[in-house]
């Protein structure tokens, strides 16, 4: 494994029902960059596009499409930790 973040490493299972999501996870625990994984799936996407080609981090724009779908971020990162295994 190339990459050094710990919440990559602490995922216990990443054999999802979705392969998409399995590629995503194997293609990050091996040092590929999220923003351009993200710029492949944002395709035609206004939103997630203006995100992209911003300065915000990840974690804020994660934050910032919580916020506009009325979903509290800290509890969606919770919820995504629990599913995966990641401590």
């Amino acid at each position: 494994m190339n990459n050094n973040n710990p919440l990559l490493n602490n995922i216990n299972n990443t054999n999802t029902k979705n392969p998409a999501l399995n590629d995503v996870f194997n293609s990050l625990k091996n040092g590929a960059n999220p923003r351009d994984l993200l710029k492949n799936v944002a395709g035609n996407n206004p939103l997630l596009n203006s995100m992209l080609n911003s300065n915000m981090s990840m974690q804020q724009m994660a934050e910032q499409v919580c916020r506009q779908k009325g979903i509290d971020p800290n509890q969606a990162l919770a919820q995504i930790k629990n599913q995966y295994g990641i401590k």
